[in-house]
Parts: structure tokens; sequence; C-alpha cells
């Protein structure tokens, strides 16, 4: 699980690689600000650093918002924005009285703001753009809750007391665009986000949890004359 990072970091190579390639030339024709909706789905994952075998199984992550990309040049752009978020992951627990295994619910709600540099390979009509950076994300609501039969009778429970609401990752993708009109552009793509941030309050035993992240992306971009210097 601890290489899934390199796989992130890989792509800032891809980037300036890809820009090497390439003469820069700045792009100082028609809107270089683009401001659109994005929506998102995917799965979510925790990460638990211990040795045993304990595993948690992948939930899912879906969401949307606002994009916005303001273009630097030819082959530079960056990209950032707003977007909400709901994670809900499956986690099996021990009832600390009987010491039996049971089943939960864990749920997240929050607001991310991605901050990414953007590398494009351009063509007539589409481009290919790769997405490199860091995404702040702040849980604002978090909640555990099980079906099963407790000795404490607790079925839910507010879990932010236990974890940090503040979560800054590494993140990355891939994102193919396509222009609909002269100033419109359809884009999908493949996401990517790793935590290094521990998302439980004293973990304790140099144990610590992880987000990890995949995401399909897409959404509808506008091109506008708004703030070009």
């Amino acid at each position: 699980m601890k290489k899934f990072p390199v796989l992130l970091i890989s792509l800032l190579f891809i980037s300036f690689l890809t820009a090497a390639s390439a003469e820069e030339k700045k792009d100082t024709n028609g809107p270089r600000l683009s401001v659109g909706i994005i929506g998102m789905f995917g799965t979510s994952s925790i990460l638990i650093d211990h040795d045993d075998d304990a595993e948690v199984d992948p939930g899912y992550i879906a969401g949307g918002g606002i994009q916005l990309e303001k273009s630097l040049s030819n082959y530079f752009a960056l990209g950032s924005g707003a977007q909400y978020r709901y994670f809900k992951n499956d986690i099996e627990m021990v009832d600390e009285s009987t010491l039996e295994e049971f089943k939960a619910k864990w749920t997240f709600h929050a607001i991310s703001l991605p901050f990414h540099l953007i590398t494009s390979i351009k063509g007539p009509k589409s481009s290919l753009n790769v997405y490199t950076g860091l995404t702040y994300t702040h849980i604002f609501s978090s909640k555990m809750s099980t079906d099963d039969t407790l000795t404490s009778g607790i079925k839910n429970d507010d879990a932010m007391k236990f974890i940090n609401s503040t979560q800054v990752g590494v993140s990355g993708g891939l994102i193919f665009k396509f222009m609909v009109t002269e100033y419109t552009d359809f884009f999908m793509g493949i996401m990517a986000e790793y935590y290094p941030t521990d998302l439980i309050k004293n973990s304790g035993d140099g144990d610590a949890i992880h987000l990890l992240n995949y995401s399909f992306n897409t959404g509808y971009m506008f091109r506008t004359n708004m703030f070009n210097l």
C-alpha cells in the first residue's frame, strides 16, 4: 500500500518531460480562464500502517463542485476549485465488552480544494492533460453506525472526536478534453489521491491511518475572457 504515493509522484516527472519535449510558446489569443462544473465518483480506501493482516474493504467516494483553470501558456495551466465529497467505508470493529467483531459503516462529509499544475498535449479539437499537485480536504462531518447489537446499545456515534478534520494529499491524474463549441469543452478522466496525513487523532503505537482515493471525473468547462491579464 505504501507504494501508491510513488505512482502519483511519478506524474510530476511525466508533466515536465512532456513540456520539455516541445518549445514553449505563450498563448496570447482567445480566452485563458475556464470555469465549469465537475462530478466525480470512485473508490475510497482506508489504509492502516501495521504488520497484522487486518483489512478494510474499499468503500466509495462521490461528489461534485466548481472547477477553475487558468491558462499560462500553450502547454501549462493552473487548476483549482471547490468540491463537496461524500465518503463511505465498511469496517470491522471489536466490541470491548464481549471482544466479538461487528460490522460498522463509517461515513464522511467533506469539502476539497485541489491545487494542480496542468501540462497539456493539444490537438485541433482535443487534448490530453496531466494533472499533478495537492488536494486540501476539510472533513466537517463523520459518523459511525451499525446494525449489529452491541452491549452498549449504541447504534450511531459521532466520529468527529476521533479524526483529524484537516487532510492534505498528493493528487494527480489524466484528463481528456474535447472541444464542443468554440468556447466550451467536455472533459473526462481518472484521478488519484493519497493522504499522508493521519486520519485518526493520536493513533499511537506507530500506527497511522491514511486515505487513498481513485475517481472518475467528468464535467463541462466554459472558456471566458474574464481576468485575462
